[in-house]
């Protein structure tokens, strides 16, 4: 009995001695580039707030990352890169090294609509056509990494008087490639 106990606690120091804590990465969401124009002021701020929630939910569900939002951060965005223009590649690692980020990521929005879809004579769908582009800088791996995404969805138009499909496709689009940087490693 004596050795057995002897053999696990063995077992468990070399085991810790191998195991290493990994620090977490920290990321940072540069302000969504919109460049769609909306009737109003209150219109215009959904889509940016969507984007926040859904991307601070997806870094709080999966460990290892560390959103940063701070004066420093937003100081070196609005003096390193052009407002209402997707960042480059030279821009990204400047404030990637002045604000001490490890993790960049920007999102432009470029589509964001619907259009009625008359599937028959009788039936009329809704064409919820989301847009957008997304960017994103790993200081640690060097990597620069720019894509297009878009979710074109349908919908039956009588649905519209309940729900915002927009929004709801904007959403799932954000999430979707969200969770594509997670699962894919590219955040690490």
């Amino acid at each position: 009995m004596k050795n057995i106990k002897t053999l696990i606690l063995l077992v468990a120091l070399i085991f810790s001695c191998f195991v290493t804590q990994v620090e977490a990465a920290k990321v940072a969401i540069v302000p969504l580039i919109n460049k769609v124009e909306f009737n109003t002021q209150e219109e215009e701020k959904v889509p940016n707030q969507i984007f926040y929630s859904v991307a601070l939910g997806i870094l709080r569900e999966n460990s290892g990352y560390m959103l940063i939002e701070n004066d420093r951060l937003r100081h070196t965005i609005e003096n390193n890169m052009k407002p209402y223009e997707v960042p480059t590649l030279e821009q990204m690692k400047t404030v990637c090294k002045k604000a001490n980020v490890d993790i960049l990521i920007a999102m432009e929005l470029t589509n964001y609509g619907r259009k009625p879809v008359r599937k028959s004579e009788h039936e009329l769908n809704l064409q919820m056509d989301v847009k957008a582009n997304l960017v994103t800088y790993n200081r640690l791996t060097g990597k620069y990494d720019k894509r297009k995404c878009e979710d074109v969805s349908y919908y039956d138009a009588t649905l519209e008087s309940r729900y915002d499909k927009v929004q709801e496709a904007w959403t799932k689009l954000v999430k979707r490639e969200f969770m594509k940087l997670v699962n894919a490693g590219k955040l690490r």
